[in-house]
């Protein structure tokens, strides 16, 4: 089997059957598809149930349902998406949010054939990524979030696809892109996962970040696949809670500096290197304005001057920094 569909699911059996249709909807029809409950509220599990009964069965789609302990916070995504990869029996493993849908039934028709394309130019694929639009209240975003803008900068500088219209591309050729490539649209191998021991459980925010900075440095061939395949929906905090919507601005901003800091401790790879360099004194700005904004004005005061002294001294602002880690 080529593919596993990993979903990870709490307490939104209603966009989860959304989610969930739209794998069903692919043309590749030899995946495996695991969803993991989060343990849910006895009420929305009921929903669930009510919804797989009447579910009728896809042709080459096998789904199996794990079911975790209910845990008041839940178990966070980072742990649910390491459970169904370790059920998983695809070669490769990809994911959608809950709350999110993949419009391309291509796309891992597509995905299929890259890797075969890759593996025909004796390449060794082991990160495929493709794109996807976001989404605020029905109202799809301009400007690029994601890899949307990294296609056009591929070609200014005549980086030519290899076939069809796959691009083998190197780490500082993702960096020209805005953003980073999202779950919903990255294809890893499932080895290459469990080796680098998958999402970081501690990390209940930007772990998806963390995960996309630690696979392109460890993957042997990085395959770009500029096709829009999903629609992410930007977390409502009253309508959809998420981790994003209930992490407050100053956890979110400690999350992004603890990512920065243990890819900075790790990375060999000068590009991701002065990436997190910039990402760091970034989050700490942030933190410092959203601080005293909340009238914690000595710890505004403390992070603003760590940001500035990363800015001259950006090494040894990270060496204080993996040191308290």
């Amino acid at each position: 089997m080529l593919f596993s569909v990993i979903i990870a699911t709490r307490d939104r059996p209603t966009l989860f059957k959304r989610a969930l249709h739209s794998v069903l909807n692919q043309s590749h029809a030899d995946i495996d598809i695991h969803v993991v409950m989060d343990g849910s509220s006895a009420e929305n599990a009921d929903a669930y149930s009510a919804f797989f009964e009447t579910l009728e069965p896809a042709s080459g789609k096998a789904i199996s349902v794990h079911k975790l302990i209910h845990r008041e916070k839940g178990h966070g995504q980072s742990y649910s998406f390491n459970h169904g990869v370790s059920k998983a029996s695809g070669a490769f493993v990809t994911f959608l949010d809950d709350d999110d849908e993949w419009t391309d039934a291509e796309h891992l028709d597509r995905v299929s054939r890259a890797i075969t394309a890759a593996e025909n130019a004796n390449l060794s694929p082991d990160y495929l990524m493709c794109n996807q639009h976001a989404f605020v209240d029905k109202e799809k975003k301009t400007e690029p979030v994601w890899l949307e803008d990294l296609e056009d900068k591929l070609r200014a500088l005549d980086h030519a696809p290899f076939n069809e219209n796959f691009y083998c591309v190197a780490i500082k050729d993702l960096f020209l892109a805005r953003g980073f490539c999202h779950l919903n649209t990255s294809i890893i191998r499932k080895s290459l996962y469990q080796e680098l021991d998958g999402m970081d459980e501690g990390i209940r925010w930007e772990c998806d970040r963390d995960l996309f900075l630690r696979v392109v440095e460890a993957a042997k061939d990085l395959i770009f696949i500029p096709s829009v395949v999903s629609k992410h929906y930007v977390p409502n905090a009253i309508s959809a809670p998420s981790m994003t919507t209930r992490a407050s601005a100053v956890q979110k901003r400690l999350f992004q500096i603890q990512v920065m800091q243990k890819i900075l401790s790790q990375t060999q790879d000068d590009t991701i290197h002065t990436h997190c360099e910039k990402g760091l004194r970034y989050a700490m700005q942030k933190l410092s304005t959203e601080l005293e904004a909340s009238g914690l004005h000595e710890a505004a005061t403390l992070f603003n001057r760590m940001q500035i002294a990363a800015a001259i001294h950006p090494k040894a602002v990270s060496r204080v920094f993996n040191k308290a880690g």
